[in-house]
């Protein structure tokens, strides 16, 4: 979906509108609803892998269909600002998140990652994103640097830093409004 939309398509024109509305529709039938334990979680019920990162990817590829609606669909509001209240309620006290859609002790940084892409997408289309959320993320994720610049898949793991993991923390920084300074610096250096 998010292939499609990037080149353009919607649900109502460009090529692949008919496979961007399957998508949409495949997504918007497995946002939990409000009576569920884990209200507007979206995931496949066979599906044990993705967790929090195919909800954070959902969440974003919702976020640019909503964006790109010129009518502003309710239906894939709705579900949006459903996914981002779940993105929320699911953030550790330490900033960051872990794959379940329930705020736990446990956190790593490629679900926090992908997460604050998706909070990024949703504020972007109009959907309030509480900011202090935010500012936990950014703080965690700076935590997860180590002093050589290079990120770390999570806190007291400082040998476990890859460049994917490092460019992923960059990238969600400069999203978060981070673009200078001595951790930006040193990630790239590091790089």
């Amino acid at each position: 979906l998010l292939a499609f939309l990037a080149t353009g398509n919607t649900s109502t024109r460009g090529p692949y509108r008919s496979q961007v509305s399957a998508a949409l529709r495949y997504l918007l039938e497995r946002v939990s609803p409000p009576d569920a334990p884990d209200p507007g979680y979206i995931h496949d019920e066979g599906d044990v892998l993705s967790a929090m990162h195919g909800h954070g990817l959902a969440t974003l590829a919702l976020a640019e269909a909503y964006g790109m609606s010129p009518d502003r669909e309710l239906e894939i509001g709705t579900a949006l600002v459903a996914a981002v209240q779940c993105i929320e309620r699911a953030q550790a006290l330490e900033g960051g998140w872990y794959y379940t859609p329930r705020a736990t002790s446990e956190h790593e940084g490629s679900v926090t990652v992908c997460l604050v892409q998706a909070l990024r997408a949703a504020k972007d289309a109009g959907v309030h994103v509480d900011a202090i959320r935010i500012a936990n993320a950014v703080q965690y994720l700076k935590r997860l640097q180590q002093e050589n610049g290079a990120f770390a898949y999570g806190l007291g793991l400082p040998d476990k830093t890859s460049a994917a993991l490092t460019a992923a923390g960059l990238a969600t920084l400069h999203a978060t409004g981070v673009y200078a300074g001595h951790e930006v610096d040193d990630a790239y250096d590091w790089l």
